[in-house]
């Protein structure tokens, strides 16, 4: 369980995301209504009652408190022996490796990285399940942009409404062939002008290799309970 001193610093950004609802499940329909909760592409939020009663486990770093999760199991994590920088915690791997200088930032990136990906259709008849038309996506980030104002400082509301005038392009990278607002040279420039973090990807340890011997995942290297 975390530190009274520790459960202080959980940054009042996240309080008053729990506040608003972000963290709410209990409207969610099993598809894409979310209702309060705020969806994002691999951020998975756990309440702050979840992240002050983490149980860590044996070889886990006291020095990250994870505060979400992705879908394939991996941590997000503050990283309080560097000033609390955002960092993404690889549930196979000892290493993890700093995302942003703050959730802020961390949670901007995110849209970036999420209209970069592949998970867009522009002939329906032609689209996958997870995919979604320009209109959805366009709607999906003005959602965006109205729940993370107060949320988001004016800069980084701003680009949100800069990628909402953006329209699909078609990109293909090699046999691959897919729908997105920014190319990745593109989203490398936009991370560069937004997020200006001298670590960005730089690694930390977040686990030795005994919590991997005690770890019963299906994923996770070593010995299996």
């Amino acid at each position: 369980m975390m530190k009274k001193a520790e459960a202080d610093k959980i940054p009042e950004i996240y309080r008053e995301m729990e506040k608003r609802g972000f963290f709410d499940l209990s409207e969610y329909d099993g598809y894409r209504n979310y209702g309060k909760y705020l969806w994002m592409n691999d951020m998975e939020w756990m309440p702050v009652e979840d992240i002050i009663n983490y149980e860590y486990e044996e070889g886990e770093s006291q020095d990250i408190i994870p505060f979400a999760t992705t879908a394939g199991g991996d941590k997000w994590v503050w990283v309080t022996d560097r000033n609390y920088y955002i960092g993404i915690c690889d549930h196979a791997d000892t290493i993890g490796e700093f995302y942003a200088c703050d959730l802020e930032s961390a949670i901007l990136r995110h849209i970036f990285e999420y209209v970069t990906e592949s998970g867009f259709y522009v002939d329906e008849s032609r689209a996958r399940s997870y995919e979604i038309s320009e209109p959805e996506l366009k709607k999906r980030l003005k959602d965006w942009r109205t729940r993370l104002d107060g949320i988001l400082k004016e800069e980084y509301l701003k680009a949100i409404d800069d990628l909402g005038k953006l329209h699909l392009k078609k990109f293909v990278y090699g046999k691959a062939e897919y729908y997105g607002l920014l190319s990745n040279d593109e989203l490398d420039e936009l991370i560069e002008k937004y997020i200006q973090f001298d670590r960005l990807g730089e690694e930390f340890e977040w686990c030795t290799m005994e919590y991997f011997q005690l770890c019963s995942c299906d994923d996770c290297m070593g010995t299996k309970i």
